[in-house]
């Protein structure tokens, strides 16, 4: 099964080298203002997220880039959702990154959908780490 994970190429030394790991590359992040009342941050960032679409890895990607290069406390949007960002940590050439990761058909049990997505988006989740031999590429 092919899928695609979205982040930035800051972390692709690491993925390339350990794979894909729960919490390794955590996000830190909550919905600001009033806008916490019509989008929600349940994400649990102890898993992995993959997507069976390009475009939604892509979107990701891109929202992992535009997070890394941001100040403390900016406001990142994910599409329509503004994310506030509370990591201190700034990479200010973050450029978005797209694995592609082709996972054995024994893995199909460890691969859960993100019901918080449309369907259409094709989002999954794993608390399993990803090993560097399932990667079959990145693109930056």
């Amino acid at each position: 099964m092919i899928l695609y994970h979205g982040t930035c190429d800051t972390f692709v030394p690491d993925i390339k080298r350990e794979g894909l790991v729960p919490q390794k590359h955590k996000l830190q992040e909550t919905i600001p203002g009033m806008n916490a009342l019509f989008y929600n941050v349940e994400n649990d960032h102890k898993a992995v997220y993959l997507s069976g679409s390009l475009e939604t890895a892509r979107l990701f990607a891109q929202f992992r880039a535009d997070y890394e290069r941001a100040k403390y406390h900016a406001v990142v949007m994910f599409g329509q959702a503004p994310r506030l960002k509370l990591s201190h940590e700034i990479r200010p050439t973050a450029k978005p990154a797209i694995i592609t990761i082709n996972v054995p058909d024994s893995w199909k049990p460890y691969i859960k959908r993100d019901t918080q997505c449309p369907p259409d988006n094709k989002a999954y989740w794993t608390y399993k780490p990803i090993p560097p031999e399932y990667i079959q590429g990145v693109k930056c």
